[in-house]
Formats: C-alpha cells, structure tokens, sequence
C-alpha cells in the first residue's frame, strides 16, 4: 500500500509506487549477433541485491540485482520478482514483455523497505482513515495483542509478526486482510491497513453528447502549443466521470496502492482527496482493472510500455484530448466554461469566474489551521473532489485541482500548411494593392471570406502530406476572372463559372466539378458564386484573382492511415487574425483541420496533461491550456466509456 503515511519520518517510505515499467524498447540494433536483442533486468534501489527469475526462448535464469543480458533471441520473456526480508514485493508480479530483434528491452520495479524510517525495534500499526478505529489483532511468539486505531509498539523481539484485520460496517477491508512481515534486528515494522468507504469509492457518471465544437486557444493568453483552433466533431457521446479519480476510488481498483505524495493532514479523512502522481500507465490499468470489476471489455492491450486501444471494446478509458476538453467547455467557447477571463499582467490575481469553478494560485493553499498538521506545507494542496460549482454538464475541477491524464501524446494540433499569402483583418476597400483581407458577404459562404485585390495575390497550398480523394471549395468571382494552377501546371486565368472554359493542360489527371449562379452584392456589383470540386491527387493547389473570394475549403484524405476523416478549412474562424500574418519572407502558416472523432497522433514522447492548475495563474486554468509532460508528478485523471 503506497498512500502517503500520516507520520512524517514515513513520508519516503511510502511515496515511491510499486507500479513495475517494462518493455522500454529502442530502435536502434544493440545486440551482438544479427537478430537478437539485449534485456536488462533492474530491481531498485540499485544497492539491494533483489532476487528474480527469468524465463523465456531458451532461458530460465535465477539470478539479483541489476543484470545485462546480451545476444537474446525475440520472444515472449517473463521476470518473477522475489522475496527479500524487510522489503515488501512488488505489487505486478511476474511480468510478461515481447523482446524484438534489434530492441533492447527493460524490466524495471520498485522495492519499499518495510517499515521504512520506523526506528529500530519498533513495530507501529496505522489504521486509516485515522478516524475510523477499525479493530485489528497482532500476533508474534508471545502470541495475540487486540487493539483499534493507530498504535506503537516498541522494544519488540525479532522475529515473525502477523496482523489481521477487523471487519468495519460499509468499509472493505484492507488487501490483504492477513499479513505477516518478519521484524529483523536493527529495523521496524509498519503494517497499514487502508479501509475503503463502499460508498465513497463509487464512480458518479455524466452523460455528454455527441457534438462540434472549436478546439484551441482563443483569448489573448493563446500558447503556441493551442494553436490553431480548429473544429473538431465527436460523433458518439461518451460518460465521463464527474469528478477526478479520488483516494477512495484508486484504493478499491488498485487493492489498496495510493501513489498520492501531497499526504494527509493527521485527523483529516481524505477519502474525497484528488489521487495524485498517478504514472500514465498506472492510470491505464486503473481503466483495465475498473473495466473488468464492472463486468465491462478493457480497451487497452498492454505489451511493455506499449499500449493499444481496441476501439469495439465497451469499457473504461481515458479521454482524448478533444473528448477533454470539450466536456470542459461545456459548450462555452469563452476561456473558463463560467465564463470570459479577466486577464491582466500579474502573475496571480482574483479571477472571479475561475474562482467559480477551479483551484489556482488565489485559493488552492493549505488551509492556516491544516498547515500545522501537514508533513510538508509547500507541496500544493489537493482538494476534496466536487466542492466547487460545476459547470453545464455537471462535471467538476475541470479548470483546476490536478493535472489530468489523456489518451493522446504531447503533439501539435493538426494542420495544413499555407504559403505565399500575406493579408490584413479589414472590411474596407481601402486597402493598397497586391494584398488580401478578410471580407463580409452576406450571401456566399459561411460569413466571412478571403478575398484577393490583386490578381499577383495567389493562396498556395503545397506540401499537403497526404493522398486526396478530392478538394472542394466555395467561391465568389465578381470580374469573372480568376487564376488557378494544380500540382504545378500551367497557371490559368480566366473564368471559373464554366467547367469547359478549363484547359485540359491545367493537370490531365485531376476531374472537375462545377457549380455556379448568377449573384448581386451590394458593395461588389454582379457577379458569379459557386462550388468548385478537384477530385483526385491534389499535391498542390494555387488560387488566386483581382476580387475573388474564397470560403470553405475541404480537404477529403484518401489516405485513411493517417487520418480517416474529412479535413476543414474554415475561414469563417474569429482566430483567424491571430493564426495567419503578413509574411514577407513566405514561410508557412498553417490552417487547423477540423476533425471527426480524433485520437491523437499514434507516436510521440510522452502523453498530455489537462486541466490541472494547482498554484497556478488563471492562464494555466484556461479551458484550452495544455499541460506539459514535466508536471505528471502531479498527475490525476478521470476515466470515460464511449456510449452507443
């Protein structure tokens, strides 16, 4: 049991997770011989020599300590960890991992010395939650001792020692009920026994619809790593825990492990507390163990550190990110879902929507008369699930209490890029030639529309990086003369409302579709608006004119592999001043492609945090902040399961 002790000299004894990592494998060839690979076996601490076993193709090894092994042949490998008086085992024992040819591959776990900075010859039993004086019977050779709560024995003999448990009305007992530690001389024993509130460790739902919404910053504290907003749509509603995964809840699922180090205050029952420094894979088979407690399929297929998410599967999971973060919004699109932020340039000050709904740097500290009592005060203050507002659909702490894992890795958002443009947010006419801006037409397109005032002004996208099925984009040509030049053609300018105007050298291999009518602006006189459909392999696409205008852009991805879905280009977004910027030297910006269902890019180095903010500035609580990886040692989570 890894929750953080209520006694400061065992704070370190207990705040290191027993969670066992494997599997850590690189591409590059570290094996001697042509096809094989290396396997390191590394109990910690690193100064005990901690017993294991390993058995695989053509191996079955005993040996301790930190061994490197050379020249193995791939296969399933599976290490057993050990017995070693004083230390208590790990709680993922053994552990199966796959080895490839060319990988170098780790089995790594984490001993807890048991008793810790206990002081010698003392042997304490700890109850928690502290308040609940659970009965419990200790038995050595000078035979049983009944007692309740939290006591300390002292000047006990060496030798075998057994707790067991007592049953405690609407709580389970502690896993395992029965356990017998060996007192050695010069050291201490603890036996914890963590009691689960039945009701406390249950899991409340909120149903959230299926929906569209703009993802990304959007206000003036945007982050490069919110950029660009872009619309994302979630085809299938989902549940969504109200609050973070709590003390009570991890207890139950895991049997008993707590990685929380913020600790809890002697007296306080923090059952309700947001479990924190949760690892990302810990977090994954807390949704395994909660599928399969609830009679439910597990999503996640772990091998190592690798971790397959099987989509049909009906289980607990973590969010993607867009699934996040529209549960955070909530429908709201101003910085907190309680509202707009009242930014300004001091590090920490009264935001009173933040205040609302989150904890941050002005009302997350340690309460004056819980200071007094906390083993260390300058670790930030966890706080009890659920005791702010929630915002609209019912959800808790989504703008600040921990950090929040999600499914996908730390990575841009996706994007298109664009070259060659140069422009200006206006609506006037007053613009000199040779550049482009945005305009309002109240008949053709979405709202607003790019439009070109020098027939030199051609937007360029290039470098797509993926397989088109086909490009469609709307358009509004008030001089009937337009340019357009695909996949590096022969540019042509000329009239764009007639498909047979369309020179068969403009690029052989692309299909044309369009349509077109008659249309009357009251600022730009007559002229023609229409669709325009490119089907086949758009490598590049360059479009341009004296006063033609352009809206909605969707890119179709022929190569499923990559995406799977429609790409948007909407240049009816408010962001757009913020995103695109006169550019004299031409380098790309880039448009967000709005997405259906998105997963996340499938490789990166490290997964992303949300929501979190601790002690931090309102900036940081914003409904689009991202967190980076750095902050896990703060980490929670809340699980999901996709609805039908």
């Amino acid at each position: 049991m890894k929750r953080a002790a209520f006694y400061p000299f065992l704070l370190i004894a207990v705040a290191v997770a027993l969670f066992a990592v494997w599997g850590c494998d690189s591409e590059d060839n570290v094996g001697g011989l042509p096809d094989t690979g290396r396997i390191g076996v590394y109990p910690k601490p690193a100064s005990e020599a901690f017993p294991w076993t390993l058995t695989g193709p053509g191996i079955s090894l005993a040996d301790t300590g930190s061994v490197t092994l050379e020249d193995m042949e791939p296969g399933t490998y599976t290490v057993t960890w050990g017995e070693k008086n004083g230390w208590r085992m790990p709680t993922v024992n053994p552990v199966e991992a796959q080895l490839a040819a060319g990988s170098f591959m780790t089995f790594t776990t984490t001993y807890n010395e048991i008793g810790g900075n206990v002081e010698a010859g003392q042997i304490i039993v700890s109850v928690e939650p502290a308040e609940l004086g659970a009965s419990w019977v200790l038995e050595g050779d000078d035979g049983p001792v009944t007692g309740t709560g939290t006591q300390t024995f002292t000047d006990m003999a060496p030798g075998a020692y057994t707790v067991t448990w007592g049953e405690v009305d609407g709580f389970d007992l502690p896993d395992p009920p029965t356990e017998t530690l060996v007192l050695v001389e010069g050291k201490g024993l603890l036996f914890q026994g963590v009691y689960v509130n039945r009701a406390a460790s249950e899991f409340t739902f909120i149903e959230i619809p299926p929906g569209t919404f703009l993802m990304g910053g959007g206000d003036e504290f945007t982050q490069a790593n919110e950029m660009p907003r872009h619309q994302v749509t979630l085809t299938k509603g989902f549940e969504m825990t109200a609050s973070e995964i709590t003390w009570a809840q991890y207890e139950r699922i895991m049997g008993g492990e707590n990685p929380s180090i913020g600790g809890c205050p002697i007296g306080f029952s923090c059952t309700d507390l947001a479990v924190e420094s949760v690892e990302w894979l810990d977090a994954v088979e807390f949704c395994n163990r909660a599928s399969l407690a609830a009679g439910y399929d597990p999503v996640y297929t772990v091998t190592g550190s690798d971790v397959t998410w099987d989509i049909e599967a009906n289980g607990y999971r973590l969010p993607t990110e867009a699934e996040w973060e529209y549960a955070c919004r909530a429908g709201s699109q101003d910085s907190y879902s309680s509202g707009p932020g009242l930014f300004n340039n001091f590090s920490c000050y009264t935001d009173p929507n933040l205040e609302l709904v989150g904890w941050y740097c002005k009302n997350s500290a340690w309460p004056p008369e819980e200071i007094a009592n906390n083993q260390n005060p300058r670790i930030p203050r966890v706080h009890t699930a659920m005791a702010l507002a929630p915002n609209d659909f019912g959800l808790y702490d989504m703008h600040g209490n921990v950090w929040e894992w999600v499914w996908d890795m730390n990575n841009p958002y996706e994007a298109l890029p664009m070259y060659d443009v140069a422009f200006r947010t206006s609506q006037t006419d007053s613009l000199p030639s040779g550049s482009a801006m945005i305009s309002l037409v109240d008949n053709v397109g979405n709202d607003n529309l790019m439009r070109f005032t020098n027939i030199s002004q051609r937007m360029v996208f290039k470098d797509l990086g993926l397989m088109t099925e086909s490009i469609t984009f709307e358009f509004a040509d008030f001089d009937t003369l337009a340019n357009i030049r695909i996949n590096g053609s022969t540019l042509y300018i000329g009239d764009l409302t007639d498909p047979l105007d369309f020179p068969a050298t403009l690029d052989p291999g692309i299909a044309f579709e369009i349509d077109s009518e008659p249309i009357t602006d009251e600022l730009m006189g007559g002229g023609f608006k229409g669709t325009i459909t490119l089907t086949g392999d758009v490598e590049s696409l360059v479009i341009g004119g004296t006063t033609f205008m352009l809206d909605e852009i969707l890119v179709r991805d022929g190569n499923t592999t990559l995406y799977g879905h429609d790409l948007l280009i909407d240049f009816t977004l408010s962001t757009l001043g913020q995103i695109f910027y006169p550019d004299p030297l031409k380098r790309a910006n880039y448009f967000g492609c709005a997405v259906t269902d998105p997963r996340g890019r499938p490789s990166g180095t490290s997964h992303m945090l949300r929501g979190g903010c601790y002690l931090s500035t309102p900036r940081n609580c914003r409904s689009a902040s991202r967190s980076v990886p750095a902050k896990g040692q703060f980490a929670g989570f809340r699980i999901v399961r996709t609805l039908d």
